[in-house]
């Protein structure tokens, strides 16, 4: 299954477009972004192919983010979003936890930061070492996705109880970065998490994206 993975992986490596997705959204206030405001951020449809030119990506005063790349309390050597905390919105800025704003169950809803403008040149701003992708809240695409893994915890299973109980995970309320096109037969990158196509049986009010591999093998230390 590796070499395979792997096979798929430099394949979709030098012609599959990129965009940002997050999974798993929490939503960003930048507070000193005025409200009105939005701008075009321009990013590579593929860094392997220069000739395909550059895709147009709006940011705002309201983003989300993914849930994983931020936490309240950070481990030991913990790079990306937590209170108090600087990072690196991918092709963007530098942004600064200042709140968070959690709902009657404890769950954070919300995050305030601030962004540091002068930031916007890389060379500029504060040098970071987390990085994070994210997507405009008020120009993004509202999909499913469907997370397939490997159905076993072993590379060899020798019977059939050792179920990898994470092999689908479905994700109803994922966000897109708005650059998706009409071909059904595209293969994206999600930044930073993996390749995916469109669901061929899925309909225009209930958009999904399968994972067709993550962008790291992750099974690799399981491996003998």
């Amino acid at each position: 299954m590796g070499v395979l993975e792997n096979s798929i992986r430099e394949e979709l490596n030098n012609y599959a477009i990129r965009i940002m997705g997050v999974l798993d959204p929490i939503k960003i206030i930048i507070k000193n972004y005025p409200e009105n405001k939005s701008e075009i951020i321009e990013a590579p449809w593929n860094n392997n192919k220069p000739e395909l030119g550059q895709r147009k990506i709006s940011i705002s005063r309201e983003i989300y983010i993914d849930r994983s790349d931020f936490m309240e309390q950070p481990e030991k050597k913990y790079f990306r979003l937590a209170p108090g905390k600087e990072v690196r919105l991918r092709h963007a800025f530098n942004i600064t936890c200042e709140n968070i704003i959690k709902n009657e169950d404890n769950k954070i809803v919300q995050i305030e930061c601030t962004y540091d403008p002068v930031s916007r040149d890389i060379k500029k701003g504060n040098k970071v070492k987390g990085m994070i992708h994210w997507v405009d809240a008020k120009n993004c695409i509202d999909v499913k996705i469907n997370e397939y893994d490997r159905l076993f915890l072993e590379n060899n299973p020798i019977d059939f109880t050792n179920f990898n109980k994470n092999s689908l995970i479905i994700r109803e309320d994922a966000k897109l970065e708005n650059n998706i096109n009409d071909n059904p037969n595209e293969r994206y990158q999600f930044e930073r998490l993996g390749y995916f196509i469109k669901d061929s049986n899925c309909s225009n009010e209930k958009i999904t994206y399968n994972k067709i591999v993550s962008l790291k093998d992750s099974w690799k230390k399981n491996k003998s």
